[in-house]
């Protein structure tokens, strides 16, 4: 049995909770997986995972009362996410001595256009899984991509 809501605000939750699911895209801007597992130092992952799912539990603990704050979790998981990226990357750039500098657009373009075989060799991997997803979705409901993801 089906039972289909005419509700707006059903709608509007939606949105939000795909609103703050995609802000968790901006933590893995600051995410230092790829460091750590260059430095084969696999523990900070571990930490910074575990110090990340704390945080995000004590503010679903903290601010989620009623059944319908469900859509404000991905937020709270972005804030936990969000905080705990950043105090490592900074802890990473003060403990390496790392200095940032920008690069020149077109030093970037022209790097991208001489190794591009390079950059498709690292992209392809790490996209395939979400890609699927992201097309399947266009075809099917939520529930039955929930099955492929």
């Amino acid at each position: 049995m089906v039972v289909k809501s005419s509700n707006r605000k059903g709608h509007s939750s939606y949105k939000a909770l795909y609103g703050y699911a995609s802000l968790l895209l901006l933590p893995e801007l600051c995410s230092l997986r790829w460091f750590f597992k260059g430095m084969e130092k696999m523990k900070y992952i571990t930490i910074i995972q575990f110090t990340g799912t704390c945080l995000y539990v004590l503010l679903v603990l903290l601010f989620i009362r009623n059944p319908s704050d469900v859509s404000r979790l991905p937020l709270m998981e972005f804030i936990a996410m969000f905080i705990v990226s950043v105090i490592s990357f900074v802890w990473v750039l003060k403990k390496y001595r790392i200095q940032l500098k920008a690069l020149p657009i077109k030093r970037i373009l022209d790097y991208l256009r001489n190794h591009f075989s390079a950059f498709i060799n690292l992209l392809l991997p790490s996209t395939y899984g979400i890609t699927t997803v992201f097309i399947v979705g266009f075809f099917v409901l939520p529930a039955q991509l929930a099955l492929v993801q």
